[in-house]
């Protein structure tokens, strides 16, 4: 087995906290202070950074990229009383000027990383002092980092400490807000939208004569695809009768809607087609053919007794397949079955075959050993036997009486002219030689 590891690259963010207020001249200093680590705008960690730690802190092991993206790690810090603060990457200095502090936005998306599209690319914020606008709106993107931070600002008014809240000056279609004032010095806007989803279902269909071979298996293995690329599988199996579903989809992906597409891993001897989402597997089972052939054992129907058709009954198992059919003489007695199934359950089919009806003044058997080449016998003893046919073969003094008697030959003492002689003799060679050879096929018989 090859197994293929990827280390999830990792980074870190470090950085040193200063003061910028003559040397703690007042004493307002505090022990300690909270750094806040943010990821794409939502608060991942926090660290307490002390003069222990020279004031430096550092946050190891950071994912660097989430969902193939790069993430933006940004930091805040808890408001620091009498103190303004300032952030300049990683450093974070902390002004004392008496009566001033800073207030920091951070905008959070919760939108699957805008899946849908449907994410501005910016939006404008207003400042909020104890209620009245603060200032002009503010605009946040995501060159900012979604991020703002504003400085200079009053502690207290009239001798009483400010309020200070933000709030979005438009609704975004299709999200929610929700902001945390908890902290002004880190206040979180985070806009919601619940993505859209979508299902895939279809069903198997299987083009096999009700499994007459026996050869549909007991599961198969549905993929799903998402541009292409395989997301999810699935197990289907007669108890799910062969439906499946994915459910809880995104619909869509970067603003753009996914195309879902499914296939099937291989099924062994049978062939997939795909309609949309519904899968069809078609196997087509092997055929076979019967030949039978009629036989007569009736001495070549001497007492005419042969008819010149009979019919047949196939049978499958034992079981009677189809209607008779008619076997003719004309036909060379013989007849074939063919486009038959060559299975039933997986099983071999047995065929065979029985005359229908009985030929008057015969019996019949039947060879059902090999379906390609099935006979039946029909067998009639004739009555009588047959005479044979052997004319005797003329003896030469007859031949040669026959040749006087007709004027072929000359009589004893007559004249006859040379040419009648040569014809007599030449035609009783004839004669002898065919006497000859029915004597020979005689004995040869």
């Amino acid at each position: 087995m090859i197994t293929n590891t990827h280390q999830p690259s990792v980074t870190k963010v470090s950085g040193t906290k200063k003061w910028d207020d003559n040397q703690n001249q007042d004493g307002l200093r505090p022990k300690a202070v909270t750094i806040n680590l943010l990821a794409n705008g939502q608060q991942v960690a926090q660290k307490q950074v002390t003069a222990t730690d020279h004031w430096r802190y550092h946050f190891d092991n950071l994912p660097a990229y989430q969902s193939g993206q790069k993430i933006h790690y940004t930091i805040t810090e808890n408001t620091v009383k009498d103190y303004t603060t300032e952030v300049k990457g990683t450093t974070v200095i902390n002004h004392y000027t008496p009566a001033k502090t800073g207030v920091t936005v951070t905008k959070a998306w919760n939108d699957q990383q805008n899946q849908d599209g449907l994410r501005p690319k910016q939006i404008d914020v207003q400042l909020y002092a104890n209620g009245k606008k603060s200032g002009t709106p503010i605009t946040l993107s995501s060159d900012r980092n979604w991020t703002y931070t504003w400085t200079d600002l009053a502690v207290k008014q009239h001798g009483k400490q400010v309020k200070y809240v933000v709030k979005e000056t438009k609704k975004i279609p299709g999200y929610t807000t929700h902001i945390n004032r908890q902290n002004q010095g880190n206040i979180i806007i985070t806009n919601t939208h619940q993505p859209s989803v979508t299902k895939v279902a279809g069903t198997k269909k299987w083009v096999d004569h009700a499994d007459q071979d026996s050869l549909r298996p007991k599961t198969i293995t549905v993929n799903l695809l998402a541009d292409g690329k395989r997301i999810a599988q699935k197990q289907v199996t007669a108890n799910d009768h062969w439906r499946y579903q994915f459910k809880q989809l995104p619909k869509y992906q970067a603003g753009k809607q996914v195309t879902y597409t499914v296939t099937e891993n291989t099924v062994k001897q049978y062939s997939t087609q795909i309609q949309g989402f519904n899968l069809i597997n078609r196997y087509t089972p092997a055929k076979t053919s019967v030949t039978v052939t009629k036989s007569w054992n009736d001495g070549a129907d001497r007492d005419k007794l042969r008819p010149e058709r009979i019919k047949v009954q196939l049978y499958a198992n034992g079981k009677k397949q189809g209607q008779p059919v008619t076997v003719l003489s004309d036909q060379q007695w013989t007849y074939t079955w063919s486009d038959l199934d060559a299975k039933a359950k997986g099983q071999l089919i047995h065929y065979t075959v029985q005359e229908v009806g009985q030929v008057k003044g015969y019996t019949v058997t039947a060879e059902n050993n090999d379906h390609g080449d099935l006979i039946l016998t029909n067998t009639h003893t004739p009555t009588t036997p047959n005479t044979p046919f052997n004319p005797e073969t003329p003896k030469p003094g007859e031949i040669i009486n026959w040749l006087i008697k007709n004027h072929i030959l000359p009589q004893t003492g007559e004249q006859t002219t040379g040419w009648l002689t040569i014809v007599g003799v030449l035609l009783l060679l004839v004669l002898a030689a065919f006497g000859i050879k029915k004597r020979l096929s005689r004995k040869i018989q």
